[in-house]
């Protein structure tokens, strides 16, 4: 589940929110990485995402090639050392760090594709 295209189009995923219960926000993150979760930024939408941190960043990537991958500095000091690629930002200019990304579940299971035609 933790890799990219693992999870066919059109299924139901289930995630789990219970072994991240005892954790901080940032810490969320940690044990979210490498994995896929369900993810929301601030008021937004939920988001089903491979979560990617490392020191400096966290990524947000979608299976869909064309949907370019959200980035997240994780802190002050880490702006700028991503290059050009370009980190998300909310409607009023301002940047959003990481500890601005909730998890609310990582994914731990995917039902059989359903047919969304019937």
């Amino acid at each position: 589940m933790g890799t990219r295209n693992t999870i066919p189009a059109n299924s139901y995923v289930y995630c789990s929110f219970e072994s991240l219960k005892v954790f901080d926000r940032l810490e969320r993150l940690a044990a979210a990485n490498d994995k896929v979760a369900l993810v929301k930024l601030g008021e937004g939408a939920h988001l089903l995402r491979q979560v990617i941190l490392d020191s400096n960043h966290l990524i947000l990537r979608a299976w869909n090639d064309k949907v370019p991958d959200m980035i997240f500095p994780v802190s002050k000091g880490s702006i700028g050392v991503y290059g050009s690629r370009d980190y998300v930002s909310v409607a009023n200019g301002e940047l959003i760090y990481a500890e601005g990304v909730e998890i609310y579940g990582i994914a731990y299971e995917y039902a059989k594709k359903i047919d969304v035609a019937n």
